[in-house]
């Protein structure tokens, strides 16, 4: 029931790059302004993808943006100085409209509760040139 009553009052998105960056497969690191928390052990990562979508139908897209990111393919490591890394390689698709589509991440072993991370380092099987990387402090099991 806490754990409700946190989400509620203090659950929401974080824009952990203010500008789109790209990726590739090379790792690339970003170090947070901010540490964050999570607050339950679904919290997760969206990383955006529009510019890989063609189709403007949710069937269609969801199964584009599937293929061509498929499990494994982008890969977050979130760095703590309090624990070893969580690795995020579980893909989910999210949209908000047609033109706004994320692969979501979660970890197959959960987000530890009450740890700082600092800092991810991520990759892509694929290059994409303009992503923004959101922080989602939530979740549904």
């Amino acid at each position: 029931m806490i754990t409700w009553i946190k989400i509620f009052l203090f659950g929401g998105s974080a824009l952990i790059t203010p500008e789109p960056i790209a990726l590739g497969i090379e790792p690339v690191e970003v170090e947070f302004t901010h540490p964050v928390e999570a607050l339950d052990d679904h919290a997760s990562f969206n990383i955006n993808v529009s510019e890989h979508v063609m189709s403007d139908h949710f069937q269609e897209f969801t199964k584009e943006v599937s293929a061509k990111f498929p499990e494994g393919c982008i890969i977050v490591l979130l760095f703590s100085n309090e624990s070893d890394p969580v690795l995020f390689n579980q893909p989910s698709v999210t949209w908000n409209h047609p033109g706004d589509v994320s692969v979501n991440l979660k970890s197959a072993d959960g987000v530890l509760t009450g740890k700082k991370y600092t800092s991810l380092r991520i990759s892509s099987c694929r290059d994409i040139e303009r992503s923004e990387i959101t922080w989602y402090n939530y979740g549904k099991p």
